[in-house]
């Protein structure tokens, strides 16, 4: 969105700033889903421990976002913005004020609307792991630049699925599983 947003705005600033408000938006969110993790890991809540439940734990999280992947508020917000709204086009505003318009706007309809799932997804699967951050960064740039959107949310949504089952049966299996400490 941001380089299609660089292409129609004249001012450099504009895309700063549509940018910025992106990045922070994304940076509260890591933040706070952060704290809400090390919060929970500090409990230590014996029946979500990994020997016990939190396998299932994090596969649920997985299907969870596999379900989420594959409902109409998914693919809502991740339309692009000329086909949320007809009259996109009519209310364009050059310059900074408009930047923060567009931004609020996509926000609004999709922002972290999108990719919540997924996010929390990283979660399940090991958190801080570049490896599955890079992959679910292919995954979000497939469904947002390929063709066949819809195809490709489901795909998503079957690799999840597997994730969950392999996650619930057999962690070891899972190339790539971050698994708590000590174990």
């Amino acid at each position: 969105m941001v380089a299609v947003y660089a292409r129609l705005q004249r001012s450099r600033a504009a895309v700063v700033a549509f940018a910025g408000g992106y990045l922070a938006l994304w940076t509260g969110a890591g933040v706070a889903a952060y704290a809400l993790a090390v919060s929970a890991r500090g409990t230590s809540i014996g029946a979500l421990s990994w020997q016990h439940g939190g396998r299932f734990a994090a596969a649920g999280v997985l299907a969870a976002a596999a379900i989420y992947q594959l409902t109409p508020w998914k693919s809502a917000a991740s339309a692009p913005a000329a086909h949320r709204s007809a009259s996109w086009w009519t209310q364009w505003r050059d310059g900074a004020a408009g930047a923060v318009a567009e931004w609020a706007q996509c926000t609004a309809r999709g922002g972290l609307g999108c990719c919540w799932a997924l996010m929390a997804s990283l979660f399940a699967l090991g958190i801080m792991s570049v490896t599955w951050m890079a992959l679910f960064a292919l995954l979000i740039a497939g469904e947002k630049l390929l063709p066949w959107r819809d195809g490709a949310s489901r795909a998503v949504a079957a690799l999840l699925v597997a994730f969950a089952v392999a996650i619930a049966l057999d962690p070891a299996s899972v190339p790539g599983l971050t698994l708590p400490t000590g174990m």
